[in-house]
């Protein structure tokens, strides 16, 4: 079974940009396929933050509260049986969050963002305590993290814009809040090992992957990231016009060695395209 998310659509009485709907929670199963509507906001919430399964929950994260459409007015809820309950206000999350020890690990914004922790009241009533562990100042150190992935007692990100060439980074953050900058994008002439990534990272044989929106060839990048330092694993568009994709604004999975993935432009059609790299 897949679960997920969709920013519009449903039956909520939103009208936005022309898109019908405030948004939905859904699964889809593979045999024989079917998409099943789990949940429909009722109010503006729209909802754009992969899922975390924890048992019988779904928790996500909404970019507006449902009543008002602010910056700052996000939530997120955890979903039970088709019944959807708030479990944070006023947090805009800006990534895929992380489940670990009964806490929730994420990032959010608004500014140049935060590294956050979701701790269960002791009364079931109340809302989850947010701690902020660590606060991105916008300079050297990254600004406007696009998630988190955990691994080997740390937690691993990207930033869309900051770090010393304002291209973005990849990021460390321990549990205790001290961060540190794998990477800075645009390190190299032309930032032809990538820039400003606006998906997260994944961890697979040792190392971090994901992509940029631009650098490389002008139309983004695939890397990796070791200790060792960064590599553009594959760079599109290598020439017009780009049936190979262009701008990847999502990241990528490992799937049997090989990462997959999509591109907003691009393809033959220049409606993006969907890939498959070969580690």
């Amino acid at each position: 079974m897949l679960y997920g998310v969709t920013e519009f659509g449903g039956s909520g009485p939103c009208n936005t940009f022309g898109f019908v709907g405030c948004g939905t929670v859904y699964k889809v199963a593979l045999n024989p396929p079917s998409e099943t509507v789990l949940y429909n906001f009722p109010g503006p919430a729209f909802p754009i933050v992969q899922l975390l399964e924890q048992g019988n929950s779904l928790i996500g994260s909404t970019e507006f509260s449902g009543t008002v459409q602010s910056p700052a007015a996000g939530t997120v809820f955890n979903l039970v049986g088709g019944n959807e309950t708030v479990l944070a206000p006023s947090l805009a999350v800006t990534g895929n969050m992380v489940a670990l020890d009964g806490a929730i690990f994420g990032t959010a914004g608004p500014g140049n963002g935060i590294v956050f922790k979701l701790t269960p009241p002791a009364n079931v009533m109340a809302f989850w305590t947010v701690k902020t562990i660590y606060t991105f100042k916008g300079g050297s150190d990254g600004s406007t993290p696009n998630g988190l992935v955990y691994s080997n007692e740390a937690f691993y990100g990207t930033t869309q814009a900051g770090g010393p060439n304002g291209a973005g980074t990849v990021f460390k953050v321990t549990r205790q809040g001290v961060e540190t900058v794998l990477y800075a994008f645009c390190s190299q002439p032309s930032c032809a090992d990538g820039a400003l990534p606006l998906a997260g990272v994944i961890v697979a044989n040792g190392a971090l992957y994901g992509t940029t929106r631009n650098g490389g060839n002008g139309q983004g990048v695939v890397f990796k990231v070791t200790p060792h330092g960064e590599s553009a694993l594959y760079r599109f568009c290598p020439q017009a016009p780009c049936v190979d994709g262009a701008y990847p604004y999502a990241g990528v999975i490992e799937v049997d060695g090989s990462l997959y993935g999509a591109t907003a432009g691009g393809g033959t059609a220049n409606f993006g395209a969907v890939f498959k790299l070969s580690l």
